[in-house]
């Protein structure tokens, strides 16, 4: 996701797996106990309220109201909000709409969250009426919606907000790959990797955030395909040391999504340094100088910067409160 944000030269291969991947892995963690009856379809449903609906808000709210001082400092090229336009944003963030340019990842927890709780309530609702049949009912289901939703308009208002049913089908990917314990290969990451390469040159663009795919049957192959290559490249990292590296990373992606873009511009600034250009161009989104291999650099602080905040927050938090117990 980084590196798509940092314009790297792969730019179109990652996106067309890129996020399906989240969303397939979603559905591999998903268990058929949170949609056994409707007590457990409650508790999923309070759950992900817990854990992707309020960040989500509290995040996208925190930007709306630091905005005018981030246009003040040049980090936005947005214009200044007046009280009125802070409320209408900030009521925007509660419905899961609107959003900033620093909080632009956060379609991303919108999409998640909105397309768990529709799958859950779909596959209890499956559960109850098809029983043996619930599987299959659902890949058929998740199929014509995925399909229907193609063939919307993309210029129909509010078209953007209904990849939440594009993603569907990749949840259930995902639970099928963990329910039936398909199999995973070296050989087969290889293969992957060669129809990405196939599909990427044929010109197949993926985008899930504007709703916008090639076709589905491309967007499925992609995404599987994306699925088994990352696999097979977690196989072979598992194997090297800095395997506990990529395990940090991956258990603290919350603070990666929120605040990779804000990090990001420290690159813009010491590139503004550097070529003594004018500080207005910190307002370049996602980024500035795209050549000569930024992009690294760009990666790089939108991962390590996020970890550290998310880091010395943690420490200090602890710090905190162990002297406010041995006080008390």
């Amino acid at each position: 996701m980084v590196m798509g944000h940092s314009k790297s030269p792969i730019n179109d291969w990652i996106y067309l797996f890129h996020m399906s991947l989240f969303f397939i892995v979603s559905g591999m963690c998903l268990k058929e106990r949170y949609s056994e009856n409707t007590k457990s379809v409650w508790q999923f449903i309070n759950n992900k309220v817990n854990t992707l609906y309020f960040p989500c808000v509290i995040f996208n709210a925190t930007i709306v109201i630091m905005n005018n001082f981030f246009v003040h400092i040049h980090l936005t090229s947005e214009e200044k909000l007046g009280c009125s336009a802070i409320l209408k944003n900030l009521i925007k963030s509660l419905l899961f709409s609107g959003g900033r340019q620093m909080s632009g990842a956060m379609w991303f927890l919108r999409t998640l969250f909105m397309g768990l709780v529709s799958y859950i309530i779909i596959e209890y609702l499956c559960r109850k009426w098809a029983h043996h049949y619930f599987e299959i009912i659902k890949v058929l289901l998740f199929i014509v919606v995925l399909v229907n939703v193609f063939f919307l308009p993309d210029t129909m208002s509010g078209y953007k907000y209904l990849n939440f049913l594009t993603v569907l089908i990749l949840i259930q990917i995902g639970h099928l790959i963990k329910k039936y314990r398909m199999r995973h290969s070296i050989f087969l990451a290889v293969c992957s990797l060669l129809v990405l390469v196939i599909f990427w040159r044929r010109g197949c663009r993926i985008d899930i955030a504007s709703n916008h795919i090639c076709s589905p049957l491309s967007f499925i192959l992609v995404s599987v395909a994306g699925y088994y290559f990352c696999n097979g490249l977690a196989v072979l990292i598992s194997k090297t040391k800095v395997k506990n590296l990529f395990i940090y990373i991956g258990r603290n992606t919350m603070p990666i999504i929120m605040l990779h873009f804000l990090c990001m511009k420290i690159v813009t600034l010491f590139q503004i340094i550097l070529y003594k250009e004018s500080l207005y161009k910190m307002a370049e989104y996602p980024v500035y100088i795209k050549t000569g291999g930024w992009w690294i650099l760009y990666a790089m602080s939108g991962v390590i910067g996020p970890l550290t905040i998310f880091y010395l927050k943690n420490k200090i938090g602890r710090t905190v409160k162990r002297r406010l117990n041995l006080k008390y």
